[in-house]
């Protein structure tokens, strides 16, 4: 979302459109259909210019039929002058991103203003009227650099204006926001997630794994030694891959290169990790040894990948094409696998209207549970599975949930499928696969914490011991509160700690 130039309305993406809300009053314009992965927009004249991850559009600002712009100017912002727009570009080379300054419709014009790791956004200077100031995320700190508008060059050096703050590498994204009058808001960072055993009431068995970190999935290789999670790093704006030893809590770091690596799955034999890695563009489906010499084995080149699961005759990996938030709001998903034993074939398995995630095969490798909103809220289904020469689901759907879904994972056994609803409350759910299936009623268990569930931007995961007496979920480590802050005039607050004003 972002906010038209006189604050008294904001432009949202819902449910694959564009809306224009008013701040007074109940009644919203639907404008136009977003395109995929929007990151922006921002109003220019008569015209809207929509900002999305692989193209820039234009429509009119009363509303119409986005139109293909032949340059990308990735969360765009219009200088005060009207002519030349701020844009940040990812740029390959460095793994980083260049914020870049172009006049409107002459893209010869583009000129590189600075190295950052997040959007830039321009702020004029409180202190100084007719200057202003580029601000930006670096290795985790949020820096302001003087710029002259009229120039459109930068002027001194950056200085640090807010420590820890959170950035996306991956898109360039950040949460951070400041005004036209001097006011700056951002989300304060907080590591204080850890990993945990509890049984089947919720209660606290034991901790494992690094304290204070900021995670909130986990998977138990079939073997049982270990666990493999997906941690943050505020300083590169992104998620590294651990493996924790399941005896002794020990961890390490692996699946390290660029980008972001999350989703970590297991192979059937232990030894290989499936995970989804984004670098200069939508995560791709990688296969790697756990060995530090290991390199990326990529999979297919199809648009975003995001794992879910490996069968266990180690024939297929199954992903879905959403996976975040902002995805799911503008395009619905559907289930795919690569058949591994036959030249890494890709096969559609799942493609309706609606939105199918969370593909997950049964212990026996006959049946995939996966999650559908074809209801109007995301629940879970079982469906039989039939590999062979034309891998595909057959017979009857059945539900095997009530209250919603985010996230589910079988009993190594078979016997029970558990899930956590949308209210945050983990399930269990009776299964017999065999000979016939039959689905009971599912009993909760307990409420993983709100704080858990939304620590970063991520899907949200747990898993569950081999007999279900014990489950291995995030949870948090510190009272402290997640919270937006707002500093007032941070133009003088920022120059006073560095003692330039008395």
């Amino acid at each position: 979302m972002f906010w038209a130039p006189d604050s008294r309305s904001l432009f949202q993406s819902v449910n694959g459109g564009l809306r224009r809300i008013p701040l007074a009053g109940d009644s919203y314009q639907v404008l136009c259909d977003v395109p995929d992965l929007m990151l922006s927009g921002a109003l220019k004249g008569p015209d809207l210019l929509i900002s999305a991850r692989l193209a820039n559009y234009t429509v009119p600002a009363s509303g119409g039929t986005p139109r293909l712009l032949k340059e990308l100017y990735p969360w765009l912002q219009v200088l005060p002058d009207g002519e030349h727009v701020l844009y940040t570009a990812f740029d390959r080379a460095s793994g980083h991103f260049r914020a870049r300054v172009v006049k409107w419709g002459e893209p010869g014009t583009a000129r590189d203003l600075l190295e950052t790791d997040s959007r830039t956004m321009y702020a004029p200077s409180v202190l100084t009227p007719g200057t202003g100031h580029l601000l930006y995320v670096r290795a985790g700190n949020i820096l302001a650099h003087a710029f002259d508008p009229r120039s459109r060059r930068l002027q001194g050096e950056p200085f640090p204006v807010v420590a820890r703050a959170y950035s996306f590498i991956v898109s360039g994204a950040a949460d951070f926001s400041v005004s036209e009058n001097g006011v700056l808001a951002y989300r304060k960072y907080l590591s204080r997630s850890r990993l945990a055993w509890v049984n089947r009431r919720g209660e606290l068995v034991r901790t494992i794994g690094p304290a204070n970190v900021n995670l909130k999935q986990a998977r138990i290789s079939p073997d049982r030694k270990t666990i493999a999670t997906a941690i943050f790093d505020v300083n590169r704006g992104g998620k590294d891959v651990w493996l924790i030893d399941a005896e002794t809590g020990e961890s390490r770091r692996v699946a390290v290169g660029r980008g972001n690596v999350e989703n970590p799955v297991w192979s059937p034999d232990s030894k290989r990790l499936l995970f989804s890695r984004a670098w200069d563009g939508p995560p791709k489906l990688v296969i790697r040894g756990l060995d530090d010499h290991d390199t990326d084995d990529p999979l297919t080149d199809s648009f975003f990948q995001i794992a879910n699961d490996w069968s266990p005759d180690g024939r297929f990996v199954a992903f879905t094409n959403t996976g975040v938030a902002q995805f799911e709001n503008e395009s619905n998903g559907d289930v795919f696998l690569i058949d591994l034993f036959r030249n890494r074939r890709l096969v559609p398995l799942i493609s309706t209207p609606f939105h199918e995630a969370n593909p997950a095969f049964s212990p026996d490798g006959h049946w995939l549970a996966y999650m559908s909103n074809e209801s109007g809220q995301a629940e879970v289904y079982v469906q039989s599975f039939q590999g062979g020469d034309s891998p595909r689901m057959i017979g009857e759907r059945h539900l095997a949930s009530h209250h919603g879904a985010l996230a589910l994972r079988w009993r190594s056994d078979g016997k029970e499928l558990f899930h956590l609803a949308g209210d945050g409350k983990l399930y269990a759910v009776p299964i017999t696969l065999s000979p016939v299936l039959k689905i009971g009623k599912p009993e909760m268990l307990f409420a993983i914490s709100t704080e858990a569930i939304a620590a970063i931007h991520s899907l949200i995961g747990f898993d569950v011991s081999a007999d279900g007496q014990q489950l291995l979920i995030p949870t948090v480590t510190s009272p402290e509160r997640s919270e937006i802050i707002v500093i007032q005039d941070w133009e003088a607050a920022a120059q006073r700690k560095r003692g330039m004003l008395n």
